[in-house]
């Protein structure tokens, strides 16, 4: 078993190493990851200690499990696992990092994994300081405003005016 860590409750029957390969300590089969047909992510098909059937374990989620540490605060179910690099099948150990859902959401948008968000750039007036937003939220709290209040803002100027000392662009 050199290089396999077992990984915890409840997936205790097997132990995993970093190079995504899974051993069933019961009957000493070693299990290879595959993708799915709905899926974006290579997974095993384990069994949970205690049940009977068969369930796909993403690698990055157990990995992240077995092999690193939970520094959010949240309980592992509540948290999810970043791709740095945003490669989703880099499950390199390096590559991982256990976050909470508004930090991956947040790192998808200003990293560009995500395209379904309006960046916002805001220009200080007086200090030619710029802010470049991956949302209208982010724009709203360099702002000091609610979120709402900016949506307000942008459907009465257009996407580009000043606003409280600060040249406000919507890039769409």
């Amino acid at each position: 078993m050199i290089g396999f860590k077992q990984c915890p409750y409840p997936y205790d029957r097997y132990a995993i190493n970093e190079y995504d390969l899974a051993l069933d300590l019961k009957t000493g089969e070693v299990i290879v990851p595959c993708i799915g047909e709905n899926s974006k992510y290579p997974g095993w098909s384990l069994v949970k200690t205690g049940e009977t059937k068969t369930k796909t374990v993403h690698v990055h989620r157990l990995k992240a499990y077995t092999f690193l540490e939970n520094n959010t605060g949240l309980p592992f179910e509540d948290c999810q696992v970043d791709h740095l690099d945003g490669d989703k099948l880099n499950s390199y150990l390096g590559n991982l990092e256990i976050v909470i859902p508004q930090e991956n959401k947040a790192r998808a948008y200003r990293t560009g994994l995500r395209k379904d968000n309006n960046r916002v750039l805001l220009v200080n007036l007086t200090t030619k300081e710029e802010h470049d937003c991956y949302s209208q939220a982010e724009a709203a709290r360099v702002l000091g405003i609610g979120a709402p209040r900016l949506c307000e803002v942008f459907s009465k100027f257009g996407n580009d005016f000043v606003y409280r000392n600060y040249h406000v662009k919507r890039m769409l």
